[in-house]
């Protein structure tokens, strides 16, 4: 039964890992710290090089994950 259940499972764990690094970003610009906290201070100073650099240094994070999970997915298939 694991066989068969194991790749929706890590699915649906890298799934949840990919929604969480979302999550962490935006309560970041809230203030919750990390890599989102810069994102307001860079608009509010017009540092734009930096606020592209933030955003790129997430959107790869989060391609990362979902690379890594289409591979993950058919390899255990």
């Amino acid at each position: 039964m694991l066989p068969q259940a194991a790749p929706q499972f890590v699915s649906y764990a890298l799934y949840r890992w990919e929604v969480n690094i979302r999550a962490a970003a935006i309560l970041e610009c809230v203030g919750a710290g990390g890599l989102g906290q810069r994102i307001p201070v860079t608009i509010s100073l017009f540092l734009d090089h930096q606020l592209l650099t933030l955003i790129l240094a997430i959107s790869a994070m989060v391609t990362l994950v979902d690379v890594l999970s289409t591979y993950l997915r058919r390899r255990l298939v």
